[in-house]
């Protein structure tokens, strides 16, 4: 009896097992169905017979029959990695796995290890190489941030030599459009392009190479004739040798080394720009780092850490450069008492020639640099981008080859997309900024009065301005809002100008009481220190989720507080209480590192790239590893930042002095660079 009741039950439970099927048995993983193995399917629906597939179809049979070779290739090539949903999109595969492909790789082996050594012989019959086809994302179902550049698909591919790339193009668009769920992910990737291993070889011949040798060969040149020159003692010297002596290497780097303290010697600007510079420097590692990471979601997430946002306030040391600017332009010119008292007497059309003067004086000592920084970052590109297989073309403005806005100063109109080598939209400001600054001072000359009624409307209309575009862009503390708005607010002169009016009205007031005592007790000096010091801190810890109407006002009117705040430490300073800071301002590697800070900022991309242009992995971001990146960058920079400085500054500013201000430096060398009389008032 119980066994007929058994048979039953079996009976009767076999029709509801047998209708039950697993929700996702329609599904096959991505992970269990490699990529490489969907995209050569698709060449089965090709009628063709060329050596691009026939390669292709003696590795899929390889691989149906189990061949060590055939395994190798599929183990080389990409496939999806967790987390896609929060934006990881390097597929890359292994480049080394698929070179071991052709060649058994150089790996020692053991005498125990005989699996070993059979999977490194095994050598594909079909010559193979790796590359990677990139394209643009599209989905609901993927989180993808954009700051200076767009999240780019990567996915790496050990396929045949023989197969052209826009062959490879073509079938991966056509499995990707077949198969947009990845799984059970629905996306759409559009291809835009593919990378081979391969070295430049026409980049000697690059009209940018060529231009970059020519200009080194010709300076060399004329750096020759000018140690010949200097042993042949011509006195008095004609034109031809004035101008061929301020190429002298000796002289420029007796200039450059030149740490003489005299009475006019302004030495905070030193350790500002110093500490200025490196930082601004860790920002844009951070950003080299990003670009690079596995996801740029995920890293995101770990740079909202709080050391991390002590690190991302270095967009604040930007405003300190203007702030620089503002104060070496007003008191420099305000204390040149012929000069003012020439505007004065003449009329319109002297004045405007006097305005042009200075205005050749200022793009003479700022251009050379920035040219010879713009080609070495394009040299680096053009290299870097046909042997590392990232998508270089979406970061910093490398490839742009509108180049000629940035010698005209006016890049920082267009939008950070269009703009050629985007960090030097800072540059573009501050021409912009002088100026406006040398229009207000010549106004000044003319009209006191008329000259601070122009200074105070400018000022309030700038604010108000700036003010309105902050509530417009609803624009936040957080670093991802900020580069959210970075044509809208970053880079934009009417937005920074404020940072650039504070340093003026510094330049002012040590120029009015130039000539007199200020008496501090020591009480008084304390407060007011422990008051610069705490305020600068607060901005550099201060947490981004912040009330709107105090993050407006510190973004517009604040930037004036800021800027009087924290550049007041160089009216202090030149009012006596502040020998501990101009002790460690002249500290050598400070002195120096300053005096060579304006060739570091335009440099230090261009061996970022080299840096970061040499690794073929994804970076995992680490608050360590920032601090040594911007280490090993910014002493890199320094070191080349000499050659440059030597080679292609200083000539041009000894050029412009002579030449164009009709001045001789006595020794050329007495003000330059001692407090940034002669150059440290344009570092950006």
């Amino acid at each position: 009896m119980k066994a007929w009741c058994l048979l039953w039950l079996v009976v009767l439970i076999s029709p509801l097992n047998a209708s039950k099927t697993s929700p996702i048995s329609n599904f096959i993983l991505p992970q269990e169905f490699p990529l490489l193995l969907g995209i050569f399917n698709e060449t089965f629906s090709e009628n063709s017979n060329t050596d691009c597939h026939r390669d292709i179809w003696s590795i899929l049979y390889g691989i149906s029959n189990r061949e060590t070779w055939a395994l190798k290739i599929l183990d080389a090539s990409g496939r999806r990695n967790p987390a896609f949903m929060l934006g990881s999109n390097f597929w890359l595969g292994s480049e080394i796995a698929c070179r071991g492909v052709n060649i058994p790789l150089p790996i020692a082996t053991s005498d125990d290890m005989e699996k070993g050594t059979k999977v490194i012989n095994a050598i594909s019959p079909v010559k193979m190489n790796y590359r990677v086809v990139y394209g643009t994302i599209e989905g609901d179902l993927q989180v993808a941030l954009k700051l200076l550049f767009t999240p780019y698909m990567h996915i790496g591919l050990c396929v045949p030599e023989s197969c052209p790339n826009e062959f490879l193009m073509r079938i991966t668009q056509k499995y990707l459009d077949e198969n947009p769920a990845f799984g059970i992910i629905e996306t759409k990737v559009t291809v835009e392009g593919i990378k081979e291993i391969k070295p430049h070889g026409n980049l000697l011949g690059h009209s940018t190479v060529l231009i970059l040798g020519s200009i080194i060969f010709a300076t060399l040149t004329i750096c020759f004739y000018a140690h010949k020159l200097e042993s042949k003692r011509h006195n008095p010297l004609s034109i031809n040798h004035r101008i061929i002596s301020c190429f002298s290497i000796r002289e420029n780097y007796r200039i450059l080394m030149n740490n003489e303290v005299t009475s006019k010697s302004i030495l905070s600007l030193h350790l500002l720009r110093t500490v200025s510079c490196i930082w601004v420097i860790v920002v844009h590692v951070m950003f080299f780092q990003l670009w690079l990471s596995d996801s740029l979601t995920v890293s995101s997430i770990a740079v909202m850490k709080t050391h991390f946002l002590f690190l991302w306030r270095g967009i604040l040391c930007v405003d300190i450069f203007f702030i620089i600017g503002g104060f070496l332009c007003t008191f420099n010119f305000l204390k040149n008492e012929q000069l003012k008292e020439e505007i004065r007497l003449n009329g319109f059309r002297k004045n405007c020639g006097i305005f042009l003067k200075y205005f050749s004086h200022r793009y003479l000592r700022l251009t050379p640099v920035a040219f010879i920084a713009m080609l070495i970052a394009r040299i680096t590109y053009l290299f870097y981008n046909d042997t590392i297989f990232r998508d270089f073309k979406h970061c910093f403005g490398f490839d742009k080859l509108n180049w000629h806005y940035n010698l005209l100063y006016i890049q920082n109109f267009f939008s950070y997309k269009d703009m050629a080598f985007v960090w030097t939209w800072s540059l573009a400001c501050e021409m912009q900024f002088y100026i406006y600054c040398l229009a207000i001072l010549f106004i000044y000359s003319k009209s006191p009065k008329w000259g601070i009624i122009s200074f105070v409307v400018s000022t309030i209309s700038t604010l108000t301005v700036t003010f309105i575009i902050m509530y417009m862009c609803n624009t936040s503390m957080r670093f991802l809002d900020a580069y959210r708005d970075t044509d809208a607010v970053y880079t934009k002169p009417w937005t920074r100008i404020s940072s650039y009016q504070s340093g003026m009205i510094l330049g002012f007031i040590l120029y009015v009481t130039r000539d007199r005592r200020i008496y501090l007790t020591r009480r008084q000096t304390v407060i007011i220190w422990s008051a610069i010091l705490g305020f600068f801190t607060y901005t550099v810890v201060m947490h981004p989720d912040q009330p709107k109407i105090l993050i407006y006002l510190f973004m517009s009117g604040g930037r004036i507080v800021y800027g009087l705040i924290v550049g007041g430490i160089i009216v202090i300073c030149q009012w006596g209480y502040g020998r501990w800071f101009e002790w460690i301002s002249t500290r050598r590697f400070i002195w120096q590192f300053s005096k060579l800070s304006y060739t570091i900022y335009l440099i230090h991309p261009a061996i970022g790239m080299i840096v970061y242009g040499t690794d073929a992995h994804v970076l995992n971001i680490s608050f360590i590893k920032t601090i040594l990146d911007c280490l090993g960058i910014a002493i890199a920079s320094y070191y080349l930042s000499y050659v440059i400085t030597i080679l292609f500054e200083l000539p041009y500013i000894r050029l412009s002095d002579e030449f164009i201000l009709k001045r001789r430096l006595k020794h050329d060398t007495q003000s330059h660079k001692n407090g940034g009389k002669v150059t440290s008032e344009k570092i950006q």
